[in-house]
């Protein structure tokens, strides 16, 4: 893969091509394009993510008997 750059790089530069462009595409615009798809992935992800949300089907009230046993018996061992 690097000796493809490489050798594309090469030929750019034979031909008399700008020495900042790859693929036909400024080097700047690279990093751009990556920036941004990276800005959508990290919303995406806190998009998912629920921090600080109480729902209605996970609050503790409205678990079954069995598991607000458990959840009791957890915070008494690991609460002090």
């Amino acid at each position: 893969m690097n000796s493809l750059i490489l050798a594309a790089g090469t030929v750019a530069a034979e031909e008399g091509a700008h020495e900042r462009m790859l693929f036909g595409i400024p080097t700047f615009w690279f990093g751009i394009l990556f920036a941004v798809g990276f800005l959508a992935m990290l919303l995406v992800t806190i998009s998912f993510s629920g921090r600080g949300i109480v729902r209605s089907h996970t609050a503790t009230d409205r678990l079954d008997r069995d598991e607000q046993v458990a959840i009791r018996s957890y915070q008494g061992k690991h609460h002090v």
